[in-house]
């Protein structure tokens, strides 16, 4: 992670803050969609291998 916002403000602006969320909750977001499909793909696999 590179940390841009911390350039040479010592306190970031409340635009910058808010971006700053925003990336970390998009982020945060796009992890729990990855956990969401691998439980979904190991679930869907678990059923597969039940079926044989």
């Amino acid at each position: 992670m590179f940390a841009r916002h911390r350039l040479k403000t010592p306190r970031p602006t409340s635009y910058q803050r808010l971006q700053q969320l925003l990336a970390e909750r998009q982020s945060a977001e796009a992890a729990s969609r990855v956990i969401t499909s691998v439980e979904e793909l190991k679930k869907s696999f678990e059923e597969r291998q039940q079926h044989t």
